[in-house]
Protein backbone atom coordinates (compact mmCIF):
# COMPACT_ATOMS: atom_id res chain seq x y z
CA UNK A 1 0.00 0.00 0.00
CA UNK A 2 1.18 3.53 -0.77
CA UNK A 3 0.56 4.81 2.75
CA UNK A 4 2.81 2.17 4.30
CA UNK A 5 5.69 2.78 1.90
CA UNK A 6 5.37 6.56 2.35
CA UNK A 7 5.52 6.21 6.13
CA UNK A 8 8.54 3.90 5.94
CA UNK A 9 10.35 6.30 3.62
CA UNK A 10 9.75 9.22 5.98
CA UNK A 11 10.85 7.18 8.99
CA UNK A 12 14.05 6.20 7.21
CA UNK A 13 14.73 9.80 6.19
CA UNK A 14 14.38 10.81 9.86
CA UNK A 15 17.04 8.33 10.95
CA UNK A 16 14.99 5.30 11.90
CA UNK A 17 16.60 1.93 11.44
CA UNK A 18 14.10 -0.15 9.49
CA UNK A 19 13.60 -3.63 10.92
CA UNK A 20 12.70 -6.81 9.11
CA UNK A 21 11.15 -9.86 10.70
CA UNK A 22 13.70 -12.56 11.42
CA UNK A 23 16.54 -10.19 12.29
CA UNK A 24 17.63 -9.39 15.80
CA UNK A 25 16.53 -6.05 17.29
CA UNK A 26 19.17 -3.72 18.76
CA UNK A 27 20.77 -4.83 22.02
CA UNK A 28 20.65 -1.30 23.41
CA UNK A 29 16.98 -1.40 24.42
CA UNK A 30 17.47 1.43 26.88
CA UNK A 31 18.61 3.72 24.03
CA UNK A 32 16.08 2.67 21.37
CA UNK A 33 12.30 2.47 21.04
CA UNK A 34 10.14 0.69 18.51
CA UNK A 35 8.02 2.18 15.77
CA UNK A 36 4.90 0.05 15.36
CA UNK A 37 2.79 0.43 12.22
CA UNK A 38 -0.68 -1.14 12.33
CA UNK A 39 0.41 -3.45 15.14
CA UNK A 40 3.62 -4.62 13.46
CA UNK A 41 7.13 -3.49 14.50
CA UNK A 42 8.74 -1.86 11.47
CA UNK A 43 11.63 0.27 12.76
CA UNK A 44 13.35 1.65 15.81
CA UNK A 45 14.61 5.09 16.78
CA UNK A 46 16.93 6.38 19.42
CA UNK A 47 14.59 7.45 22.22
CA UNK A 48 15.88 11.01 21.99
CA UNK A 49 14.50 11.25 18.41
CA UNK A 50 10.98 9.93 19.07
CA UNK A 51 9.32 13.26 19.85
CA UNK A 52 10.86 14.92 16.80
CA UNK A 53 9.76 12.03 14.57
CA UNK A 54 6.18 12.14 15.89
CA UNK A 55 5.93 15.90 15.37
CA UNK A 56 7.43 15.68 11.87
CA UNK A 57 4.97 12.95 10.88
CA UNK A 58 2.10 14.96 12.35
CA UNK A 59 3.16 18.03 10.35
CA UNK A 60 3.33 16.01 7.12
CA UNK A 61 -0.05 14.44 7.88
CA UNK A 62 -1.81 17.75 8.50
CA UNK A 63 -0.22 19.36 5.43
CA UNK A 64 -0.92 16.22 3.34
CA UNK A 65 2.71 16.00 2.17
CA UNK A 66 5.04 13.15 1.19
CA UNK A 67 2.16 10.69 0.89
CA UNK A 68 1.39 10.58 4.62
CA UNK A 69 -2.33 9.79 4.89
CA UNK A 70 -4.38 12.54 6.52
CA UNK A 71 -6.26 9.93 8.58
CA UNK A 72 -3.14 8.29 10.09
CA UNK A 73 -3.21 8.01 13.88
CA UNK A 74 0.06 8.98 15.60
CA UNK A 75 0.59 7.91 19.22
CA UNK A 76 3.83 8.72 21.03
CA UNK A 77 4.10 6.70 24.25
CA UNK A 78 6.98 7.94 26.39
CA UNK A 79 8.39 6.91 29.76
CA UNK A 80 6.36 9.71 31.35
CA UNK A 81 3.24 7.59 30.69
CA UNK A 82 4.39 5.22 33.41
CA UNK A 83 4.34 1.52 32.70
CA UNK A 84 3.37 1.70 29.04
CA UNK A 85 5.69 0.38 26.35
CA UNK A 86 7.73 3.32 25.05
CA UNK A 87 7.45 3.78 21.30
CA UNK A 88 5.85 5.45 18.33
CA UNK A 89 2.58 3.76 17.34
CA UNK A 90 1.12 4.53 13.91
CA UNK A 91 -2.25 3.36 12.61
CA UNK A 92 -3.43 3.56 9.01
CA UNK A 93 -6.30 1.09 9.10
CA UNK A 94 -9.91 2.11 8.50
CA UNK A 95 -11.21 -0.15 11.29
CA UNK A 96 -10.99 2.48 14.00
CA UNK A 97 -13.06 5.41 15.18
CA UNK A 98 -11.74 8.77 14.02
CA UNK A 99 -13.09 12.29 14.22
CA UNK A 100 -12.15 15.66 12.74
CA UNK A 101 -10.62 18.29 15.01
CA UNK A 102 -9.18 21.72 14.25
CA UNK A 103 -5.37 21.79 14.32
CA UNK A 104 -4.67 25.24 15.76
CA UNK A 105 -1.01 25.29 14.72
CA UNK A 106 -1.81 24.85 11.03
CA UNK A 107 -5.41 26.07 10.92
CA UNK A 108 -6.57 22.89 9.20
CA UNK A 109 -8.67 19.84 10.00
CA UNK A 110 -6.82 16.87 11.50
CA UNK A 111 -8.34 13.41 11.83
CA UNK A 112 -7.61 11.75 15.18
CA UNK A 113 -8.80 8.82 17.28
CA UNK A 114 -10.84 9.14 20.47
Amino acid sequence: EQGISAVLQVLYSLGAQLWQSGTLPPETRSKHAWVVLDGRPVAFFERTRLHFAAEHLRNLKVQEKQGIPKTMEIVLATRSWGKLFTGLFLFLGPGRVIRPVRNLRFGTTEWIGP
